[in-house]
């Protein structure tokens, strides 16, 4: 017997991420002219929950939807997370990189869906991605700061 299956795992995810949205905006509100770097980090909680909705209703609608735009949501979201901490620690972004990473991303996830459909390659597609943007956060989070904020930003690496 499940226990949890995963519907309520990602309606559990949405309300907590609602959760952590409002509570952001709060801080958001009090600390946007103090801290760079705030309006990135909101932008990616809001393209997170978005993300995770399409995907929520995948049974609803057609293939298209959660596949393509909930997924790219998502990735999106890692992406402005990751120009949040380069504004906050104020190191310079390179959005180039991370533009051509989702670029790519969206036309290997559409050819694996529309042209040769392949589940298993859009997993990969979307796992790699994804463990791209982490590595250049856990990078800039713990080799890419001065060595006195480094112990700030460890948790983060």
């Amino acid at each position: 017997m499940d226990f949890l299956d995963i519907r309520t795992v990602t309606i559990s995810h949405l309300i907590t991420n609602a959760i952590i949205v409002v509570v952001f905006l709060v801080l958001w509100r009090l600390n946007r002219k103090r801290y760079s770097g705030f309006g990135a980090w909101l932008i990616g909680l809001f393209f997170n929950i978005f993300g995770m909705a399409l995907l929520a209703m995948r049974d609803n609608v057609t293939d298209f939807v959660p596949v393509m735009v909930g997924n790219t949501c998502i990735v999106l979201s890692q992406i402005f997370l990751l120009i949040g901490l380069k504004r906050f620690l104020g190191k310079p972004n390179r959005a180039f990189i991370n533009g051509a990473l989702l670029l790519a991303f969206v036309l290997v996830q559409y050819y694996f869906m529309d042209v040769f459909p392949n589940l298993e390659a859009r997993i990969i597609n979307f796992s790699i991605v994804t463990l791209v943007i982490g590595a250049q956060t856990a990078w800039l989070a713990l080799f890419g700061v001065e060595k006195e904020i480094r112990p700030l930003t460890l948790n983060i690496g």
